[in-house]
């Protein structure tokens, strides 16, 4: 599952960056937006219906949910490996100290 979720989660990520790099810019530059009364010419709301701005939002919730289960898999991974490793170790022990006569 985890080697899945890495190679989803790096389609996303190529991918987020090639439409954000297809993407049309909106023509205005910071002069006129700050000189216009229209807020929506700064803030970029006049062209929210294209389908581009859809993809990449709804790719770059992907990416988030996809690297938090990511991080959070590896971290289990992890302290279950740590967690064998300490129980390995205990019982190497315990034969040492059983093998040892008095």
């Amino acid at each position: 599952m985890y080697k899945t979720l890495l190679i989803v989660f790096s389609m996303i990520s190529i991918s987020l960056v090639g439409l954000i790099i297809l993407q049309k810019s909106k023509g205005t530059n910071i002069t006129n937006s700050l000189n216009s009364d229209d807020s929506s010419a700064l803030f970029g709301y006049g062209n929210t219906n294209n389908i581009f701005s859809k993809i990449i939002t709804i790719l770059a919730s992907l990416f988030f949910i996809i690297s938090l289960l990511l991080g959070n898999l590896n971290n289990s991974y992890h302290s279950q490996k740590n967690l064998q490793k300490t129980i390995k170790q205990k019982n190497i022990q315990k034969e040492n100290n059983n093998e040892i006569p008095e």
